[in-house]
């Protein structure tokens, strides 16, 4: 088994801490601190970036696209071999990359630039998979204090380890940023909480080993209460997406994953139940396999119907086992995208045949749900997400979908128009957070749009309320994960 870290938050002022026991890891044994402290970073940390402008899964793929970019930006780019991988085990990813930025601006400029002088064949993927990645430094350049209540200085350092047999609570810690649920509350980490200088202040980062960690994100991501068959699934889900993305999902950065939706959610030992413990013991070590490599077995809250296609979402991959899938007990497709989110499927998802039980009411609208805009608002909210004056809204207008609905491409159309790539780049221009899913049609009132969607989330892989009902009606974690992750097989991997 090995450590895995986690990013808990990167947060300005000062961040309130309590334990009994808690201290700090000094090469000469453990320092005392009290039962309440607080911290905080101060001084500059010297950070830089690297923009990322393709990500592929092959050498030969990423010397295919190599060769289509110009002169202009082969001699600012490089290819690098990104992740962590297991011999014959993990799946092979290759990056596109520029690196070296001062600032995020330096590098989000370079990014803007490049992706313009794409050829249009590229261009879609560019939208979809560039990013931005801070690179920080293997000694931080600022420190982190830890004060009483009332100010007095009990420690200061560039990184500090701290642990406590009983957990660690980190008061009011952010959960779901940026998202619709986003929120403060009370967090408990066992294991090591290492605090160092972050980019917007402190660096919160929780460091334990793998299984302890997925028994928590089986009951982070969803309930304690649901049926052990289900949390068994999840838990080997989730235990994929770490052993095929490790090292990827934060390229350069001093942590493997983050504990938001980005990555998997994860809110500390204080969701553990003993069904959350119970399906991490059982399925220890276990991994789904598809033709000799760990598969990438992603998932998310409600499919909505149908299942998406990896390379909708994602970048230019599909694997055999994220087909497209009607999420129920026959097998059909989609046809007709706006008449399907119309209807009532008998899907495992929908709570109308399969209801939700009273521990999961709060994700029954997003079965089926409506968002609505006044134009000036949504004029106004175009603009501030896109950083593009169009003018008054007139029109939204899918361009592509993929197999499950979802809108992959999407006009706006005003004076000028605007054009917006990516299921969650969608999402996110068209609300204060996120949508809940780019599955949805169009419908123009006089002064409004009206939004009419399906599902929560990017429904690629395991639809985690359509397999909390299969098993409620008695399937089994293996069913539900052939069901879901067709042609894999579990086994004993670490």
């Amino acid at each position: 088994m090995f450590n895995i870290r986690i990013k808990i938050a990167d947060i300005a002022g000062k961040v309130k801490f309590s334990s009994h026991e808690a201290g700090i890891v000094t090469p000469s044994g453990k320092v005392k601190l009290p039962e309440e402290f607080y911290a905080f970073s101060g001084g500059e940390e010297k950070l830089s970036y690297q923009a990322r402008l393709l990500h592929l899964h092959s050498e030969d793929e990423a010397d295919k696209h190599w060769l289509a970019l110009s002169r202009q930006l082969t001699d600012k780019l490089k290819i690098v071999e990104a992740g962590e991988r297991w011999v014959g085990r993990g799946i092979e990813r290759h990056w596109i990359v520029s690196s070296n930025y001062g600032s995020f601006t330096e590098a989000a400029d370079f990014l803007r630039g490049a992706k313009a002088t794409v050829e249009a064949e590229y261009r879609y993927r560019t939208e979809v998979e560039s990013g931005i990645f801070t690179i920080y430094p293997e000694m931080p350049g600022g420190l982190v204090t830890l004060t009483t209540e009332r100010g007095m200085e009990l420690h200061s350092g560039k990184t500090l380890r701290l642990e406590s047999p009983d957990g660690i609570v980190f008061s009011q810690a952010p959960v779901g940023e940026t998202f619709h649920w986003e929120h403060r509350e009370d967090l408990t980490f066992k294991g090591i909480i290492e605090l160092r200088p972050g980019e917007k202040g402190l660096l919160v980062i929780a460091e334990m080993p793998l299984e302890e960690y997925l028994a928590s994100v089986n009951s982070s991501e969803m309930s304690a209460l649901s049926p052990v068959e289900f949390l068994k699934a999840q838990t080997l889900a989730a235990r994929g997406t770490v052993a095929a993305t490790i090292g990827c999902h934060h390229y350069g950065e001093p942590f493997h994953l983050c504990n938001g939706d980005h990555c998997q959610c994860f809110y500390g030992s204080g969701r553990l139940e003993s069904r959350s413990e119970q399906a991490a013991e059982e399925t220890a070590g276990q991994v789904l396999l598809y033709q000799g490599i760990i598969a990438d077995t992603r998932y998310a809250k409600t499919c909505g119907g149908f299942t998406e296609t990896y390379d909708r979402v994602w970048e230019n991959y599909n694997p055999g086992y994220l087909p497209e899938k009607y999420d129920g007990k026959r097998q059909e497709k989609l046809t007709n995208a706006e008449k399907y989110i119309q209807e009532n499927p008998h899907c495992w998802c929908n709570p109308k045949y399969h209801p939700y039980p009273e521990y999961y009411k709060y994700a029954e609208p997003w079965f089926r749900w409506e968002k609505e805009f006044y134009i000036d608002t949504l004029t106004d909210l175009v603009e501030l997400k896109t950083g593009k004056k169009i003018g008054t809204v007139k029109r939204l207008v899918p361009l592509e979908r993929g197999v499950s609905g979802r809108i992959t491409r999407l006009r706006i159309e005003g004076e000028r128009e605007v054009e917006i790539c990516g299921e969650l780049n969608i999402r996110r221009v068209l609300s204060d957070s996120h949508l809940p899913s780019s599955c949805f049609l169009v419908e123009e009132t006089s002064g409004k749009i009206r939004l009419k969607g399906a599902g929560w989330g990017h429904g690629v892989g395991m639809c985690q309320m359509g397999a909390l009902n299969m098993a409620i009606s008695g399937k089994s974690c293996e069913e539900i994960l052939r069901h879901y992750y067709p042609g894999t097989g579990i086994t004993k991997f670490f």
